[in-house]
């Protein structure tokens, strides 16, 4: 997501219109970094090998799927997801120059407050509007 995504989305939605995001948010991963996870779901195991570019606010993340076979572990295939990661402050500078007015900036859908100390707090929901007086182009 960048500028140009959000002006062609801004251009696309009628004034007083509204833009909700969830994303996560990078103050929260600076804090809570881990390079290494692994996780099961039924008989399907994750492998997540992470790394953070500080210059540049990715997260590459290579999610490695596994099904256990007996005692042994079995590679059913990888892929890899970068996300560009954005702090609460960059995001309210992006979504401003993009043309869009920040309404509100909470932990989740329920309002709570962000707060990158908080173990739960990982993800943030923007909500932004187009604002009604707004005349550039659709």
């Amino acid at each position: 997501m960048d500028r140009k995504a959000l002006e062609a989305v801004r251009r696309s939605t009628r004034p007083g219109g509204f833009l909700v995001l969830w994303l996560t948010n990078k103050d929260w991963i600076l804090q809570h970094f881990q390079a290494r996870s692994w996780s099961r779901t039924g008989g399907t195991v994750l492998l997540e090998d992470r790394s953070f570019d500080r210059c540049s606010s990715f997260l590459r993340s290579r999610w490695e799927f596994f099904h256990r076979r007996g005692p042994t572990l079995r590679s059913k295939g990888a892929f890899q997801v970068d996300l560009r990661l954005y702090s609460p402050r960059e995001l309210r500078a992006l979504l401003d120059s993009a043309g869009w007015t920040m309404r509100s900036l909470a932990t989740n859908f329920q309002g709570d407050p962000i707060d990158a100390r908080n173990p739960q707090g990982g993800a943030m929901v923007a909500v932004a509007a187009r604002p009604t007086g707004d005349r550039r182009p659709r």
